[in-house]
């Protein structure tokens, strides 16, 4: 998970969504936008599950998805995310 945050507004990346996530902190409601990348794997839940009940799988699964590396608020309204994807060369 990467998030970001300034004097009005947090955004947030989560391994297991293809979304971003916008809270602005004067209201209680959230906005999501779809990544615009589609190649990006995010995390299965039951995957993510299974990393809790058993640690020592993590290392050979944490390499199966994308995961967030950095996410940040550019000028106006619009955020950025940059994830990495271990499969690709």
């Amino acid at each position: 998970m990467e998030v970001a945050r300034d004097d009005r507004t947090v955004v947030g990346v989560f391994e297991a969504s293809n979304m971003v996530y916008r809270w602005h902190l004067s209201s209680p409601s959230i906005d999501s936008v779809a990544l615009v990348v589609t190649t990006r794997r995010g995390a299965r839940a039951e995957v993510m599950l299974e990393l809790l009940r058993d640690p020592s799988q993590a290392p050979a699964s944490a390499f199966t998805w994308s995961f967030p590396m950095l996410v940040g608020m550019l000028a106006g309204e619009r955020s950025a995310a940059i994830t990495y994807d271990p499969a690709f060369a």
